[in-house]
């Protein structure tokens, strides 16, 4: 049979002593601790979260602006070159009509020589055909 003294209530009254200092001096700051861990966790997950979010939208907002300085950099770049074969062309026309107005000059001039020529093609005709009947001996005097 179990015996009933005063050692078994001292010992109850020690036991049931050290959980109220137990659970007053550790488990309740232990369990304050870990709250704030669990609760600084949650923090830190949504704060990661609201970066992750942050640095999307960042990402996004890059990625466009890189895409519009890429598209404007193609139109320079096309304009750049447009300008250049409208400057091109310019020239060549330029240099077109220059050498256009010398083959005109030359041929006026070439026109003018022929011109002249003809004119004196008759006395150079009947000398001519004068020297070649002294060459064959046909007589010199062919009016």
């Amino acid at each position: 049979m179990v015996d009933l003294n005063f050692t078994l209530v001292v010992q109850l009254l020690m036991f049931l002593g050290f959980l109220w200092v137990m659970e007053r001096w550790v488990l309740r700051p232990l369990l304050k601790t870990m709250d704030e861990r669990h609760r600084g966790m949650a923090e830190d997950k949504e704060q990661a979260q609201a970066d992750e979010e942050t640095a999307e939208t960042l990402e996004n907002q890059y990625a466009a602006e890189l895409a519009a300085a890429h598209q404007k950099a193609h139109q320079k770049i096309s304009e750049s070159l447009r300008a250049v074969q409208e400057r091109h062309m310019a020239e060549r026309n330029s240099l077109r009509e220059s050498q256009q107005a010398e083959i005109a000059v030359v041929q006026e001039e070439a026109e003018r020589a022929i011109e002249q020529q003809r004119d004196r093609f008759p006395e150079l005709s009947s000398a001519i055909a004068q020297a070649m009947m002294r060459r064959l001996g046909l007589g010199g005097d062919a009016s």
